[in-house]
């Protein structure tokens, strides 16, 4: 297709019915043939056609495998349960029960449980499983590799660093050290850094290391054996411009250390380019630090306040700068232009989730913060712009905002917080057809509601999540190292963490064991 580069798809199958009539076409016609073998040539079309009696209701079932004909016929005898479809569909609930099984809750309304199941069954829609049955895959050198591992493609990673993944370390980590390690195989047979990798190659699509995000976060919250230590070299040496790589890079990282940010007259989206790469190397340099790498952590987390350098207080927004330092015309607050992705300024104004604190300094304070806040969901509700189109406010359509909800219980507004949230929950959600308020981006706003009714949400990059609200009575995770309980208090208004007093709007991973919300 036209987002990535080709790939092999080799294909078996079977019908539950014998053709009475059966041959291939070309670009030169039909050719009817018992045996139906055509030699072609690389790019001509070629098709096969099957005729069955009239009336026939006919059952087909097709494997595939990216690495040869042999490994689709094994995956076809290994996966193949014949054409009974109510045994398929219970054999697939028993499947779909071992993933569910992560997580128990009680209370709510049927239709919250509903959302509920649906946000975890799309949460794992994507990645794809890419490997075969014997475990050999096609990697990203074109070579045909058997790790005894399975290796997953298909990440949409702008998109589901920042709810996705997450989810994925907290219900499913065994399974996610396995597509970490598809990612870090990547990385090392291809000598790059995957954005959007789809089947055997990167697509380039989108911005940002959104890697450099996704592994550090696994990492500190005690996922590893995944080729950890050769990739964190692998990327390191990249960031801090030792190496080149032969695809993901950002643009010159020289450039981004020495003026502290991307200018408009050089880098497309600098302005997303220069907020989601202050994420990335915050992320990055906190690992390095816990690592003992000093040197390199320091000047990433420094870097990671980069984004700051675009604020211009001229416009009370973030936008466009000169590589002479000037800023470029600031063109609309709600237009999209070349500054950002999929956004306006109004809200690429919030993108600096791991700096929030100096965000709010930024914007002139607690009380300036929650005016702006405050300002920007009231006139999105106001709006008259379609939910599912783009939004001119806060849009949960889109992946740049999403944690923008939270910044209400970081400003110690917990009251605005729990509304917004919810509010979120009833309006951009549903248990019908039309349930999602845009695109689902590999499970991004799936994993956002799992996240919202359990009643905390991760800051992308980091081990920490902001406490909200939850909408159950009781949560428990069912981690195998970690149990994780959430409830409700009868009486008291006070969070508790754990046995203690918790006042703080954030709690860190290692502490996520049993937290007792205050009743509000």
């Amino acid at each position: 297709g036209e987002l990535g580069n080709p790939y092999p798809l080799f294909f078996y199958g079977m019908f539950d019915k014998s053709p009475i009539q059966h041959g291939v076409w070309t670009e030169n016609g039909l050719q009817i043939s018992e045996t139906a073998a055509v030699q072609t040539a690389e790019n001509d079309q070629l098709g096969a056609y099957f005729h069955f009696e009239p009336e026939s209701v006919v059952h087909l079932r097709i494997a595939v495998s990216n690495v040869d004909l042999d490994g689709a016929i094994n995956n076809f005898n290994a996966e193949h349960p014949g054409f009974d479809i109510e045994q398929a569909k219970s054999e697939t609930v028993s499947q779909w029960s071992t993933y569910f099984d992560a997580v128990d809750v009680w209370g709510g309304t049927e239709r919250e449980q509903r959302i509920f199941a649906t946000s975890l069954y799309h949460s794992l829609q994507m990645p794809t499983l890419f490997s075969d049955v014997d475990g050999r895959y096609r990697g990203f050198d074109g070579v045909i590799h058997n790790d005894g591992r399975p290796f997953y493609t298909d990440f949409s990673l702008w998109d589901t660093y920042r709810t996705t993944h997450p989810l994925y370390t907290l219900l499913w980590p065994e399974t996610h050290e396995d597509m970490l390690w598809s990612l870090t195989q990547m990385s090392l047979q291809g000598n790059g850094l995957p954005r959007w990798p789809l089947g055997n190659s990167d697509t380039g699509v989108m911005l940002g290391t959104s890697i450099n995000i996704i592994i550090p976060e696994a990492l500190q919250k005690g996922l590893t054996d995944f080729n950890e230590t050769e990739w964190l070299q692998l990327t390191t040496d990249a960031m801090m411009g030792r190496t080149e790589l032969a695809y993901g890079a950002p643009p010159d990282v020289t450039t981004f250390t020495e003026l502290g940010y991307y200018p408009e007259d050089e880098v497309w989206r600098s302005v997303a380019w220069t907020q989601e790469q202050s994420i990335a190397d915050h992320a990055l340099g906190t690992l390095l630090l816990s690592t003992g790498n000093r040197m390199d952590g320091e000047t990433l987390i420094e870097r990671g306040h980069n984004w700051s350098n675009l604020w211009d207080p001229q416009t009370g927004f973030i936008h466009g700068r000169l590589r002479d330092g000037s800023f470029g015309e600031f063109i609309s607050e709600d237009q999209w232009d070349e500054d950002y992705a999929e956004g306006n300024a109004r809200q690429y104004l919030w993108l600096a989730p791991h700096d929030y604190q100096n965000l709010f300094s930024t914007l002139g304070g607690r009380e300036e913060s929650l005016r702006r806040l405050t300002s920007f969901f009231n006139n999105m509700v106001s709006d008259e712009i379609l939910p599912g189109l783009p939004e001119r406010y806060y849009w949960h359509g889109n992946e740049p905002t999403l944690h923008v909800p939270y910044y209400f219980y970081l400003l110690d507004d917990s009251e605005a917080g729990d509304y917004w949230v919810q509010w979120i929950l009833d309006n951009r959600y549903d248990d019908g057809p039309v349930g999602l308020a845009g695109n689902d981006d590999g499970g991004a706003l799936s994993a956002w509601a799992t996240f919202a009714m359990m009643g905390f949400y991760p800051i992308a990059g980091t081990t920490e999540y902001v406490l909200g609200y939850p909408v159950w009575d009781r949560v428990e995770i069912h981690t195998e190292d970690n149990p994780i309980v959430l409830d409700v208090a009868s009486e008291s208004t006070i969070n508790v963490v754990n046995g203690s007093q918790w006042s703080l709007p954030t709690i860190s991973h290692e502490h996520l064991h049993h937290i007792t919300f205050g009743k509000r």
